[in-house]
Parts: C-alpha cells; structure tokens; sequence
C-alpha cells in the first residue's frame, strides 16, 4: 500500500472533512502570499513617492 492510499479516508465523511481541511490550508496559503505580496508593493510604492516628494 502505498503513502497516498494510506492517507486518503475511506469513509465519504471522513473525505469531506479531509478536502476541507486541504481546502482551508491551501486558502490560508494563498491569502498569506496575497497579504505579503501587497505589504511589499505597497513598500515599493511608499519608497517611490517618498522619493519623489523629497525631490
């Protein structure tokens, strides 16, 4: 048996309740790249028009 069989749940229930726990790691992921992307534009952005302004 392989390491995939042995983690996938048998029963339909257990399935359910293990795509949703997937589902809401990989969410949790994704809004965590999300949230860092738009902290370091936002760095960018700031650095820019400080720049200019100081012109």
């Amino acid at each position: 048996m392989n390491i995939e069989a042995r983690r996938w749940p048998r029963r339909a229930r257990d399935r359910r309740l293990h795509a949703a726990y997937v589902d809401s790691i990989t969410t949790d992921a994704m809004l965590e790249t999300l949230d860092r992307t738009a902290n370091e534009n936002l760095a960018a952005i700031t650095s820019i028009c400080g720049g200019w302004q100081n012109a």
